[in-house]
């Protein structure tokens, strides 16, 4: 059922819900920027270390699957509330016990949290906005990894390397976290329950059935899935190469995040666009070429024409964010799946970032400098997605 309301209504709640989630991403990526100092000050090892990052990735993947149906069960406020208090739980312990293993376990404690927000804010926003304006408001919606990416990694090193130190950063995100998420709470008329149908409620063969995607939807993940793939590497992997061709590092870092940037304002516009037009299959189709000829110039060129290729992607590939979240609707076969159709599509957006960082490396090659064969790779995957998203039957 729908909330009643103005526009401006329907505009303001996905916004609240994307500055609330903000934080979310926040506590995600305050640890990449100041991972090196982390290993030292906390008696890691070039092993262990970057388990701060995977073990939060790890529960986010893992959860995934499980944030649909829970958020079904219990609704999207109390959902909002379980994922407040995993990354509030996860920070806490990580303050309490600096050690290394009790402070990567802490991590994924968090990422537990992350991974129900991801999950509950398209739930409510599917709830509360009608079906006409769903594009914008999921374009909305979908700038709170990039700005909370961006002000994570951002603030990071200042709190880190300033007076608070290690309690300053580990509680400047989830503070204000829990502050706006009680105001949430409190104030924005979110349904307290998700809609239940018969075969939601029925036995164990219907939700059995509710779980099997249809070929369609796999196509659909499958163009999803390749996006990851190229984003993440490029987050994890663009800085090194650029710096081998003689960019400064802080240079280089910023570069990396212009498409980031740049989405908050393509994932609205693109929405808006799908909402006018119904062009969803269209934006993502352009978009997701972009996205291979852009990751492509990303891995081989050099100078300006990185600069160039950085501000393409932003502008022509990162509608492929808002244009598969608004799409879920059009690619299942039964709208009594959304909320683990959800659950999937996030699912696969761990899994991309996980995987993106296990493969990278093998193209890489021992001396982590084959460029060409990694720009090669991404290219491939770019160019599955595409075809996979030609072969996607849209609603």
């Amino acid at each position: 059922m729908q909330a009643k309301g103005g526009t401006l209504r329907y505009l303001l709640i996905p916004t609240v819900l994307m500055l609330l989630a903000t934080f979310f991403a926040a506590v995600q990526y305050k640890v990449p920027t100041v991972l090196s100092s982390l290993i030292v000050d906390k008696g890691l090892t070039g092993e262990s270390g970057p388990w701060l990052i995977t073990m939060f990735t790890l529960s986010g993947a893992m959860m995934a699957l499980a944030s649909g149906p829970l958020t079904g069960k219990i609704g999207v406020k109390k959902a909002i509330f379980v994922a407040s208090f995993f990354s509030v739980a996860g920070s806490l312990l990580g303050l309490a016990f600096e050690q290394p293993l009790p402070l990567v376990l802490s991590r994924g404690v968090e990422g537990v949290g992350f991974a129900i927000i991801c999950v509950a804010g398209p739930i409510a926003i599917k709830q509360v906005v009608p079906e006409e304006k769903q594009g914008l408001a999921n374009g909305i919606w979908g700038a709170w990894i990039p700005l909370g990416a961006f002000i994570g990694e951002v603030l990071a090193p200042a709190i880190y390397f300033g007076p608070m130190g290690f309690a300053g950063l580990w509680l400047a995100f989830v503070v204000p976290l829990a502050i706006v998420a009680g105001l949430v709470l409190a104030f924005v008329p979110l349904p307290k329950s998700v809609p239940a149908t018969k075969r939601e409620t029925g036995g164990a063969k219907a939700r059995a059935g509710k779980i099997k995607p249809s070929r369609n939807f796999v196509l659909f993940l499958v163009a999803w899935l390749s996006f990851n793939l190229l984003n993440f590497t490029i987050m994890s992997y663009a800085p090194s190469y650029m710096q081998s061709t003689g960019m400064d590092a802080s240079v280089s870092g910023f570069v990396t995040t212009i498409p980031m940037l740049l989405s908050m304002a393509t994932g609205p516009i693109g929405g808006a666009l799908m909402d006018r037009f119904g062009c969803a299959k269209q934006i993502l189709v352009l978009a997701l070429f972009a996205n291979m000829i852009t990751t492509v110039m990303l891995f081989t060129s050099q100078g300006a024409m990185l600069w160039v290729a950085a501000t393409a992607m932003g502008l022509f590939a990162t509608p492929v964010f808002v244009s598969t979240l608004a799409s879920i609707t059009r690619v299942i076969d039964n709208q009594r799946f959304y909320t683990m159709a959800v659950s999937i599509y996030m699912f696969v957006q761990c899994f991309g970032e996980l995987f993106s960082g296990l493969a990278a490396p093998f193209f890489l090659g021992v001396r982590l400098n084959n460029w060409g064969l990694l720009a090669f790779a991404c290219g491939v995957m770019g160019l599955v997605g595409v075809a996979s998203a030609i072969a996607t039957k849209f609603k």
